[in-house]
């Protein structure tokens, strides 16, 4: 599942003030996807505001240096045929790809991001994580520019969702979490100790669905929450069968959840700024979704070694 439009050749806004023009080029043939009618010499030129024997005279030389292959039809215009990504990144002088995350705490985290890097890097583009704890807190690097997208649930997205950011990909079912269950310890009490970790919008979200008011919810780190249940000192938590085995053997026991969601806890999603087509384009390589499941896969199953 796509979220998010692809940027037209039509839409890409030149920078304006001091800049080089291959460079400016080299950014307008990287939003744009092969088989695309690009703008006109005149255009362009109109864009950058410099000649048309400037911009002529640079397309010419990307062309013969292997950027990018463009292909005159006439009254119907030229188009773009191939073009190199990785080349094209490299001459906007970008530095990598940042992706802000969460903390690799099971395999299917740990999976999505072999996955993320191997296909971005497989476009000859270097990508590196920052692992922050908290939607909101990977919201906050995207807005300081510290990373170019960020990484989390569906349905975080779409709750912290502002003006100035946009759902750049979505990938399928079971790529953010396979299912949430509550783990509880079987108790007396009249009342349940549940624990809730109140900077986690899905934690809080899914424990207000599945328990309402009836319990008392004891605020709670995330990365506590199993060890205060194996401790006794809260009975129950709302927690992802990813990291099932780390409860097994503790007097623990495990159910679904019994309230329905729409499921958008299960999906991940990217989140950049609008207008940042460089992100958009780098991350339009995870259209190749039964790729990135099955490498996903293969690090969830122990077949394949994380590499993030």
């Amino acid at each position: 599942m796509i979220m998010g439009k692809k940027m037209s050749s039509n839409e890409f806004v030149f920078s304006t003030g001091k800049r080089d023009i291959q460079t400016e080029l080299a950014g307008y043939f990287f939003s744009i996807e092969p088989g695309e009618r690009i703008l006109s010499v005149r255009d362009l030129s109109a864009g950058l505001h410099v000649s048309v024997g400037a911009v002529s005279n640079i397309l010419n030389s990307m062309q013969e240096e292997g950027f990018v292959r463009i292909e005159k039809r006439g009254r119907m215009g030229s188009f773009l045929i191939e073009q190199s990504l990785s080349r094209l990144y490299n001459l906007m002088n970008r530095g990598p790809i940042v992706i802000a995350m969460g903390l690799p705490m099971h395999r299917r985290f740990e999976g999505l991001a072999t996955a993320t890097k191997r296909l971005v890097e497989r476009m000859g583009i270097d990508l590196y994580f920052i692992f922050m704890r908290g939607a909101q807190a990977r919201l906050q690097a995207l807005h300081d520019n510290r990373c170019h997208a960020a990484l989390m649930s569906c349905l975080s997205a779409e709750a912290y969702m502002k003006r100035e950011n946009e759902i750049l990909f979505t990938l399928p079912e079971t790529s953010w979490i396979s299912e949430y269950g509550v783990f509880y310890r079987p108790s007396k009490r009249d009342i349940l100790r549940v624990g809730v970790d109140l900077r986690s919008y899905d934690h809080v979200y899914l424990t207000n669905n599945e328990f309402g008011d009836k319990v008392e919810q004891k605020s709670v780190s995330y990365i506590r929450l199993m060890q205060l249940l194996k401790n006794d000192e809260i009975d129950a938590i709302v927690w992802n069968k990813d990291q099932e085995e780390d409860l097994t053997n503790q007097g623990i026991e495990y159910r679904p959840l019994s309230q329905c969601t729409e499921g958008k806890e299960l999906l991940a999603s990217f989140v950049g700024k609008k207008g940042n087509h460089v992100a958009a384009r780098v991350l339009s390589v995870m259209e190749d979704t039964e790729e990135f499941m099955r490498i996903q896969r293969q690090v969830v199953n122990g077949e394949m070694p994380p590499e993030y």
